[in-house]
Protein backbone atom coordinates (compact mmCIF):
# COMPACT_ATOMS: atom_id res chain seq x y z
CA UNK A 1 0.00 0.00 0.00
CA UNK A 2 2.59 2.58 1.14
CA UNK A 3 6.39 2.34 0.94
CA UNK A 4 8.07 4.12 3.83
CA UNK A 5 11.69 5.31 3.89
CA UNK A 6 12.83 6.21 7.41
CA UNK A 7 16.26 7.72 8.09
CA UNK A 8 17.78 8.11 11.54
CA UNK A 9 21.37 9.31 11.71
CA UNK A 10 23.35 7.29 9.17
CA UNK A 11 20.83 4.44 9.19
CA UNK A 12 17.93 3.85 6.80
CA UNK A 13 14.92 1.59 6.75
CA UNK A 14 12.57 0.82 3.87
CA UNK A 15 9.36 -0.96 4.77
CA UNK A 16 5.80 -1.41 3.53
CA UNK A 17 2.75 -0.26 5.46
CA UNK A 18 0.67 -1.90 6.76
CA UNK A 19 3.09 -3.92 8.84
CA UNK A 20 2.51 -5.86 12.07
CA UNK A 21 3.14 -3.59 15.08
CA UNK A 22 5.88 -5.68 16.72
CA UNK A 23 7.69 -6.06 13.42
CA UNK A 24 7.62 -2.28 12.95
CA UNK A 25 9.00 -1.79 16.46
CA UNK A 26 11.85 -4.21 15.66
CA UNK A 27 12.51 -2.53 12.30
CA UNK A 28 12.70 0.87 13.95
CA UNK A 29 15.04 -0.56 16.59
CA UNK A 30 17.32 -1.88 13.85
CA UNK A 31 18.11 1.71 12.83
CA UNK A 32 18.47 2.98 16.40
CA UNK A 33 14.94 4.25 17.03
CA UNK A 34 13.69 2.96 20.38
CA UNK A 35 10.53 5.05 20.36
CA UNK A 36 7.13 3.47 19.75
CA UNK A 37 5.44 4.24 16.43
CA UNK A 38 2.63 6.16 18.16
CA UNK A 39 5.22 8.73 19.31
CA UNK A 40 6.91 9.26 15.91
CA UNK A 41 5.41 11.88 13.58
CA UNK A 42 4.41 10.36 10.23
CA UNK A 43 6.03 13.33 8.50
CA UNK A 44 9.22 12.98 10.55
CA UNK A 45 10.90 15.39 12.94
CA UNK A 46 14.36 16.84 13.52
CA UNK A 47 15.99 13.46 14.24
CA UNK A 48 13.92 11.19 12.03
CA UNK A 49 13.28 11.70 8.32
CA UNK A 50 10.22 9.98 6.81
CA UNK A 51 9.38 9.77 3.10
CA UNK A 52 6.24 8.07 1.82
CA UNK A 53 5.45 6.63 -1.60
CA UNK A 54 2.38 4.79 -2.92
CA UNK A 55 3.68 1.30 -3.72
CA UNK A 56 0.83 -0.02 -5.86
CA UNK A 57 1.19 -0.40 -9.61
CA UNK A 58 -2.51 -0.31 -10.48
CA UNK A 59 -3.68 3.29 -10.96
CA UNK A 60 -6.82 2.95 -8.80
CA UNK A 61 -4.83 1.50 -5.90
CA UNK A 62 -2.03 4.02 -6.41
CA UNK A 63 -4.60 6.83 -6.24
CA UNK A 64 -5.82 5.46 -2.89
CA UNK A 65 -2.24 5.50 -1.56
CA UNK A 66 -1.70 9.05 -2.81
CA UNK A 67 -4.99 10.09 -1.22
CA UNK A 68 -3.74 8.78 2.11
CA UNK A 69 -0.39 10.59 1.86
CA UNK A 70 -2.05 13.90 0.95
CA UNK A 71 -4.13 13.84 4.13
CA UNK A 72 -1.24 13.52 6.58
CA UNK A 73 -0.71 16.32 9.09
CA UNK A 74 1.98 17.04 11.66
CA UNK A 75 -0.27 15.49 14.33
CA UNK A 76 -0.39 12.06 12.61
CA UNK A 77 2.03 9.35 13.79
CA UNK A 78 3.55 6.30 12.13
CA UNK A 79 1.08 4.23 14.15
CA UNK A 80 -1.87 6.25 12.78
CA UNK A 81 -0.52 5.84 9.25
CA UNK A 82 0.01 2.09 9.69
CA UNK A 83 -3.54 1.54 11.00
CA UNK A 84 -5.01 3.65 8.17
CA UNK A 85 -2.98 1.63 5.65
CA UNK A 86 -4.36 -1.59 7.11
CA UNK A 87 -7.98 -0.46 6.65
CA UNK A 88 -7.31 0.98 3.20
CA UNK A 89 -5.71 -2.29 2.13
CA UNK A 90 -8.74 -4.22 3.42
CA UNK A 91 -11.16 -1.87 1.62
CA UNK A 92 -9.15 -2.13 -1.61
CA UNK A 93 -9.11 -5.93 -1.35
CA UNK A 94 -12.89 -5.87 -1.18
CA UNK A 95 -13.32 -3.67 -4.28
CA UNK A 96 -10.56 -1.17 -5.01
CA UNK A 97 -12.36 0.58 -7.88
CA UNK A 98 -15.54 1.15 -5.87
CA UNK A 99 -13.49 2.30 -2.89
CA UNK A 100 -11.50 4.77 -5.01
CA UNK A 101 -14.78 6.20 -6.33
CA UNK A 102 -16.13 6.33 -2.77
CA UNK A 103 -13.13 8.40 -1.65
CA UNK A 104 -13.65 10.83 -4.53
CA UNK A 105 -17.33 11.23 -3.62
CA UNK A 106 -16.86 11.69 0.11
CA UNK A 107 -13.60 13.71 0.08
CA UNK A 108 -12.36 12.95 3.61
CA UNK A 109 -10.32 15.83 5.00
CA UNK A 110 -8.01 13.96 7.38
CA UNK A 111 -6.20 10.68 7.80
CA UNK A 112 -8.60 9.70 10.59
CA UNK A 113 -11.63 10.35 8.37
CA UNK A 114 -10.09 8.35 5.53
CA UNK A 115 -9.29 5.48 7.93
CA UNK A 116 -12.86 5.47 9.26
CA UNK A 117 -14.31 5.52 5.72
CA UNK A 118 -12.10 2.58 4.75
CA UNK A 119 -13.12 0.64 7.87
CA UNK A 120 -16.82 1.31 7.23
CA UNK A 121 -16.48 0.42 3.53
CA UNK A 122 -14.74 -2.85 4.39
CA UNK A 123 -17.32 -3.82 7.01
CA UNK A 124 -20.47 -3.04 5.04
CA UNK A 125 -22.17 -5.89 3.17
CA UNK A 126 -21.15 -6.43 -0.42
CA UNK A 127 -23.85 -5.54 -2.96
CA UNK A 128 -22.56 -7.01 -6.17
CA UNK A 129 -25.25 -8.11 -8.64
CA UNK A 130 -25.70 -11.78 -9.42
CA UNK A 131 -24.77 -12.61 -13.00
CA UNK A 132 -27.24 -14.94 -14.71
CA UNK A 133 -25.02 -16.29 -17.53
CA UNK A 134 -28.12 -16.57 -19.76
CA UNK A 135 -29.85 -19.14 -17.59
CA UNK A 136 -33.15 -20.31 -19.07
CA UNK A 137 -35.39 -21.95 -16.49
CA UNK A 138 -37.78 -23.39 -19.12
CA UNK A 139 -34.91 -25.02 -20.99
CA UNK A 140 -33.69 -26.47 -17.71
CA UNK A 141 -37.13 -27.96 -17.04
CA UNK A 142 -37.17 -29.57 -20.50
CA UNK A 143 -33.78 -31.15 -19.88
CA UNK A 144 -34.82 -32.93 -16.68
CA UNK A 145 -34.56 -36.69 -16.83
CA UNK A 146 -37.72 -38.67 -16.68
CA UNK A 147 -37.94 -41.59 -14.21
Amino acid sequence: MISVLIKHGNNSLVTEFPVEAMRLYNQLGSIGINTQADKIPALGDGDISVKLFPSELLMAKKAVGQSLIKRLTAADTLYDLNVACYWLKEACAKNHEAFAEFILKTSPSSLAELRDLAKDFHQRPSTQPVISHDYDEEQDMDDELEP
